[in-house]
């Protein structure tokens, strides 16, 4: 079933396409490889005219602890390498010199660089449309602290620079898309007083430009004029008082001043994704082997054709994903939920590394693999025992099995003692279960199946 598959594309038929008959998973762009394109990245400080003061307290690298994990979500913080801390450093830069044409590549490379920094799974980030232009901005939010960038003549600039919230009565950050405005929740004192705060962030020239309004209400009756409630001042809605930017005004005023709209939240769980998440939307998919983009385009078309042929109507889900960390994506169909074929591309062939695989019943968890680190990953449960095989591209450009470890559960034998093996294709042997654990693999794992359509996948490839 894995067997190497060579398919050069010139006299080939439906006949072959029988062949190719599972297709592609999406995207993942450069996943996290950051010395594929040999750019270097000059960064330059930028001036911003108008610094914004949030309530909330810098936190040292030294200062962050495992305490403040949780179950899902690490410390960005928790055990930094010397790399991470040097890519951390990078990223306090205002302009990004990247030296892209399109803002995908230069976004792509943002990525990576967070990618390089943080680690996947601890960076949340999203494509936000804030200015209304054609170009979206990219939005990451780490630990509770957003910043984004916009692209602009081939450069990336940091529109805005970790801005907290969640903590001191800061409830986050909200934005009417297309309209270059957010607006920022903020109490103090229990909520005695109440900050509601207007930003809008631009570029002039090469300057970041970042204007404000503060709205305030205080519900105290303030009488030594220190502006903080005090002991024996009496508070309510019968004493409240507005202001804007510390200059009293009247109710109707303030009232004047709220903007309206529909303002969404710039870090709402349904619009964030995981950096190997928004690798996968289609707005960033970049596919620059023309080579490529043929060879794949072809084989939709002759998979397609062949799955109407012999199925009819069958839903099919495509994607490219960065599997080996070279610069080229590898393609991956699905057909229905539960089958997948998976080529990839080298040298002006394609290599099919899975040809029909299913998974999802009998105990089949899918095919897992951590971007651009050529390794895959299988689960399968089967009766009383669970096994889990590792598998790379090797030189043959086949998927070749590293090796494979189970364990047998004690309670199926009735002595409810676990037996622990290592198997490779010269046999299995039995191992402790120290030496199980060992030969676990860690990283970012995650399934492979399809996202796209068959003409969103078109679209990323044309």
């Amino acid at each position: 079933m894995n067997k190497k598959k060579v398919l050069i594309w010139g006299g080939i038929g439906v006949g072959t396409a029988l062949i190719i008959i599972g297709l592609i998973i999406v995207l993942i762009c450069c996943g996290g490889n950051d010395n594929k394109k040999e750019k270097k990245i000059e960064t330059t400080s930028v001036e911003t005219t108008t610094e914004i003061e949030m309530d909330t307290e810098e936190t040292t690298e030294e200062q962050t602890t495992e305490e403040q994990t949780t179950e899902n979500k690490p410390s960005v913080n928790a055990y930094p390498t010397e790399k991470n801390l040097e890519y951390r450093e990078m990223l306090k830069e205002q302009i990004f010199e990247v030296d892209y044409d399109s803002y995908k590549e230069a976004y792509l490379h943002m990525i990576n660089l967070y990618y390089s920094a943080y680690r996947y799974s601890e960076v949340d980030c999203s494509l936000v449309d804030y200015d209304g232009d054609d170009i979206p901005e990219l939005f990451f939010d780490v630990n509770s602290g957003i910043t984004m960038y916009t692209y602009k003549d081939s450069k990336v600039y940091k529109l805005i620079d970790d801005w907290g919230y969640g903590a001191g009565g800061n409830h986050g950050y909200d934005f009417i898309p297309g309209k270059k405005i957010i607006r920022n929740y903020n109490t103090d004192y229990a909520g005695v007083i109440m900050y509601e705060t207007y930003i809008s962030v631009e570029l002039n020239g090469e300057k970041v430009v970042n204007n404000q309004k503060v709205l305030k209400q205080t519900f105290f009756d303030d009488v030594n004029n220190n502006g903080v409630p005090d002991d024996g001042e009496n508070l309510g809605e019968d004493y409240v008082h507005y202001y804007l930017d510390d200059k009293e005004i009247t109710a109707e005023k303030y009232a004047e001043e709220v903007v309206e709209g529909a303002f969404e939240n710039l870090a709402s769980e349904e619009g964030m994704y995981s950096v190997t998440e928004i690798l996968e939307k289609p707005e960033l998919v970049k596919v620059s082997d023309a080579g490529c983009r043929e060879t794949y385009l072809k084989i939709i078309e002759e998979f397609e054709q062949w799955l109407e042929l012999e199925y009819g109507d069958v839903s099919t889900s495509y994607a490219l994903i960065d599997f080996d960390g070279d610069d080229t994506l590898d393609l991956v169909c699905q057909i229905g939920d539960c089958t997948i074929n998976f080529y990839t591309y080298k040298d002006g062939k394609v290599y099919q590394l899975m040809d029909q695989w299913g998974w999802g019943a009998g105990g089949n968890h899918g095919y897992e693999y951590i971007p651009g680190e050529n390794i895959y990953r299988n689960e399968d449960s089967n009766g009383g025992d669970h096994i889990t095989s590792y598998r790379t591209l090797n030189d043959n450009n086949e998927l070749e099995l590293l090796y494979y470890i189970r364990v047998e559960w004690g309670e199926y034998k009735k002595d409810g003692l676990n037996r622990y093996y290592k198997g490779t294709e010269d046999g299995e042997v039995e191992i402790t279960k120290d030496e199980y654990y060992d030969l676990v693999k860690k990283g970012n794992f995650r399934i492979i199946k399809g996202w796209f359509t068959r003409e969103e996948i078109e679209g990323c490839l044309k």
